[in-house]
C-alpha cells in the first residue's frame, strides 16, 4: 500500500543539473520563463543539504510565519527553480527552504522563478538563428562597452556627447536582442512540451 507519509529523498540540484552544465561547459541552453505556479511534488532537488537547513534559524523564521500567516511566499521571484528535461525542479539559486516546506506541508502548489533546461540534442536544429542572435548580442554588447569607456573618461559632461546616444541605442539593441532569443528559445520549447504547466 502508498504510504503518503513517507519520507521524500532530496537529490542535490548539482548532480541533477551537472549532465547539462557547470562552470566548465554547456551541453544546453537555458530558458527564462519567469513566475509562474507548479506542483510542488515535482521539486526533486535541493542546493542545499537537506540536514543544514531543515533546522536552522531561516527555516524557523518561516514556518512561524507560515503558523502565523498562512502559506504567503510573497517573493516567487526569489524562489528559483531549473526545470528539467524530465519535467522536474530542482532548486536553482534560491528558495531551498520554502521548496522543503512546501513538500512538507504537502501544499500541491507554488509560485516559483522558472528557468528551463534545454538539452543540446534539441537545440541543433535551431543552432544557426541561435548564433546569429548570439553574433548580434556579442557586437552590440562589445559597441556599447567600447562607448561607455570613452564616454566615462569624459566625467559628468557625458551627455554631451552624441556618443551617449549611440550607446543608449546598443544598450536598447542587446536587451531586445537577449529578449528576442529567449522567446525564441521558449517557442522550442512550448514545441517540445517543455513549458511548465
Amino acid at each position: 500500500m502508498f504510504n503518503i507519509f513517507k519520507r521524500k529523498n532530496w537529490k542535490e540540484s548539482y548532480e541533477l543539473y551537472k549532465p547539462y552544465f557547470d562552470q566548465g561547459y554547456m551541453n544546453c541552453e537555458l530558458a527564462e520563463f519567469g513566475v509562474t505556479e507548479i506542483t510542488t511534488n515535482k521539486i526533486i532537488g535541493l542546493s542545499l543539504p537537506e540536514n543544514q537547513l531543515k533546522n536552522d534559524t531561516k527555516m524557523k523564521r518561516l514556518i512561524e510565519s507560515v503558523e502565523t500567516k498562512g502559506w504567503t511566499n510573497e517573493l516567487p521571484g526569489t524562489l528559483h527553480l531549473y526545470r528539467l528535461p524530465n519535467g522536474n525542479y530542482t532548486v536553482g539559486s534560491g528558495g531551498n527552504h520554502r521548496a522543503y516546506l512546501a513538500n512538507k506541508l504537502r501544499i500541491p502548489k507554488i509560485h516559483a522563478q522558472i528557468t528551463i533546461i534545454i538539452p543540446l540534442y534539441i537545440i541543433k536544429k535551431h543552432k544557426a538563428i541561435l548564433d546569429r542572435l548570439d553574433q548580434d548580442i556579442k557586437y552590440n554588447d562589445k559597441s556599447a562597452n567600447g562607448l561607455n569607456n570613452w564616454l566615462q573618461s569624459k566625467g559628468v559632461f557625458r551627455e554631451d556627447y552624441e556618443e551617449e546616444q549611440k550607446y543608449k541605442y546598443y544598450c536598447k539593441k542587446y536587451d531586445e536582442l537577449v529578449q528576442e532569443r529567449n522567446e525564441f528559445l521558449l517557442q522550442i520549447c512550448n514545441k517540445h512540451n517543455m513549458i511548465p504547466t
